[in-house]
């Protein structure tokens, strides 16, 4: 793996004075069959590792059968690592990859670019209704910080939520296999604006929950459904949801 060679090399040639914030370096990993790019100086490096070296979607990975042709929308896809990571790892997957921060839609598109119609990349933000929704960032160095909002007094909207039902419409699709989220705190939105509407057509979800309140919000819209739920890491896997017997 490249990896380790560039995290020796580029920090010796930026502290003699070479100017590497942003540099995108492609990168060489036995999981996929074409370049990883990723920009030097930024959180690009942490989701990578996430990603390819903790493999912490591995547990998502797992319940996908790779007999068959599954359907992936990937939301807080970033610069597409879990998008790539999934489709490398099974020959017969399709991805949607959902990034509403166009540096990062840009670096998704070229590191899908490989897989011509299995992926597709959407510059969208994943919401709980249609509505027009203004990025947050937390600056350079801090891409996956991304998040997305109504509108404050003052500010423009300047990209579209959808919700998951018009994803689905986007794919041409009715059922989505698997539902991965981090979308940095966006889940509340997502889950308070009726999710009973299309949890049906769900079959596992993995998301990122970002704080008590997410959390609550998440458990109260799967309380009338049946799932296997674990967690790896920060992540929270429900596989095999369906609609509880009662």
């Amino acid at each position: 793996m490249w990896l380790v060679v560039v995290q020796k090399l580029l920090p010796f040639l930026s502290r003699h004075g070479l100017k590497l914030d942003g540099l995108r370096i492609p990168l060489a990993i036995k999981e996929a069959p074409c370049a990883v790019w990723m920009r030097y100086g930024t959180s690009d490096e942490a989701v990578f590792n996430q990603v390819f070296i903790d493999r912490q979607y591995a547990c998502a990975q797992k319940i996908l059968d790779r007999r068959k042709s599954s359907f992936v929308i990937d939301c807080g896809a970033n610069v597409g690592y879990t998008s790539l990571y999934f489709m490398a790892t099974n020959p017969k997957l399709c991805v949607m990859a959902v990034e509403p921060d166009v540096s990062n839609y840009e670096l998704c598109k070229r590191n899908l670019q490989f897989f011509k119609s299995r992926a597709t990349v959407l510059p969208v933000a994943v919401w709980g209704q249609p509505t027009a929704l203004r990025i947050y960032s937390r600056g350079f160095g801090k891409e996956w910080g991304v998040r997305v909002a109504p509108p404050q007094p003052g500010d423009s909207a300047n990209v579209d939520g959808l919700s998951v039902p018009q994803l689905l419409e986007r794919a041409g699709r009715f059922h989505v296999d698997l539902l991965k989220l981090d979308i940095d705190g966006s889940e509340s939105a997502l889950f308070s604006a009726g999710p009973e509407l299309w949890l049906d057509r769900v079959k596992s979800i993995v998301v990122e929950l970002h704080g008590p309140e997410c959390e609550d919000i998440f458990w109260r819209a799967l309380a009338g459904y049946e799932y296997v739920s674990s967690r790896s890491g920060e992540l929270v896997l429900c596989a095999h949801i369906r609609k509880a017997v009662r």
